[in-house]
């Protein structure tokens, strides 16, 4: 399993480490830390897997879906609109390893299944997180929130996202 990203603290990092001891995982697990190049790594998985307890959006899953990789998430915010359960990928609880475990087994087992979520998440990454296609959208909701009389004045900040969101995007999410 390879894992990327950072942990949030030394205290957090010291539990994984000491859990992953306990349970003789060493040599099953690598970190890779924070990772510019992560469309490789996703390009190379077979599977995503994003077991947050809480996720106000869920990058990581938007970008394995982009990949053409099935999705394992828990239903812990975010990753309850991006995924289509039993299309996309599967959804579990959070803090249930069994059924984390369960998912991430029928997945491996039933690499028809997993391509064709793989497949469906592409394309649903394509059709609602491509910022190419969605910056108009997005500079008419800015521009509305501009134009339209409000008890609250317009903030400089939406005046600069209108102005930023006409330009290419400098990360895109769809890579493969």
């Amino acid at each position: 399993v390879d894992i990327l990203g950072h942990f949030d603290s030394a205290e957090y990092e010291s539990r994984i480490i000491n859990r992953i001891k306990d349970y003789c995982l060493k040599d099953y697990l690598r970190f890779h830390g924070w990772r510019e190049d992560s469309h490789d790594w996703y390009a190379k998985a077979d599977i995503v897997c994003s077991p947050s307890h809480a996720e106000s959006f869920g990058r990581s899953i938007v970008e394995g879906m982009a990949a053409g990789c099935p999705i394992v998430a828990t239903c812990c915010g975010g990753p309850e609109e991006i995924v289509l359960h039993n299309e996309t990928g599967l959804l579990v609880q959070p803090g249930s390893p069994v059924d984390l475990a369960e998912s991430l087994a029928c997945l491996l087992e039933s690499p028809i299944m997993a391509r064709s979520m793989g497949e469906k998440g592409h394309i649903r990454a394509a059709e609602c997180y491509d910022l190419r296609k969605s910056a108009d959208a997005w500079v008419e909701v800015i521009h509305n929130a501009l134009t339209t009389t409000s008890k609250y004045p317009a903030s400089g900040l939406s005046e600069f996202m209108l102005a930023v969101i006409k330009e290419p995007a400098p990360r895109v999410l769809l890579g493969k």
